[in-house]
């Protein structure tokens, strides 16, 4: 009886292995091309934002060198040498 009932789990065990690593092969296929697409969707969106805020710091920058600010954005340390 107890040989029975081991035959039967290791047989039950194997049929799960066998099922798990088959949804495990179809999940990790899915999820291959979903970071695929996604990915090359936002790197695309991510070089638009960061040539936007390029830009930005460019024009705060010329703003800053212009009025002659470049004082009141230095670090607390370099404030205090510069006095």
């Amino acid at each position: 009886m107890v040989k029975n009932y081991r035959k039967n789990t290791i047989a039950e065990l194997k049929n799960t292995i066998i099922d798990l690593k088959g949804k495990l092969a179809a999940v990790t296929q899915e999820l291959a091309g979903y970071k695929s697409v996604r990915n090359q969707l936002y790197v695309s969106e991510l070089e638009q934002e960061n040539d936007y805020l390029r830009g930005k710091l460019e024009k705060y920058n010329a703003v800053i060198e212009k009025n002659d600010l470049r004082r009141y954005f230095r670090k607390p340390a370099e404030r205090d040498r510069g006095r």
